[in-house]
């Protein structure tokens, strides 16, 4: 069975990556984290500036990534991971029945 622990920070990982920053569509991996760790500002904006890639007068984003979006997973996620779980539970209850089956 999978550890809620591990399942709860891949699920905000998977967050940070899927939604954007309102402000430049820039995931919110890239953002600023509550607390000040990782860095002070958006990586993407960072990475348009140095390589001319963003439009003029933009500046770097400073937003802080919304504390609703790091944490427990939501219903919805616990349910998308529900289907795999089956999946391998049922899996490994065939493999054992075959096992069992050479034996008998």
């Amino acid at each position: 069975m999978t550890d809620p622990a591990a399942f709860s920070a891949r699920a905000v990982q998977r967050r940070l990556r899927e939604i954007e920053c309102a402000a430049r569509t820039h995931p919110w991996d890239e953002h600023v984290y509550p607390g000040g760790w990782a860095h002070d500002h958006c990586g993407e904006c960072q990475y348009e500036l140095e390589h001319g890639e963003a439009p003029p007068g933009q500046t770097l984003c400073r937003r802080v990534v919304p504390d609703e979006l790091l944490s427990r997973p939501t219903a919805q996620e616990l349910e998308r991971a529900a289907p795999l779980r089956r999946k391998v539970i049922l899996r490994l209850a065939g493999l054992l029945n075959a096992f069992v089956g050479l034996w008998s």
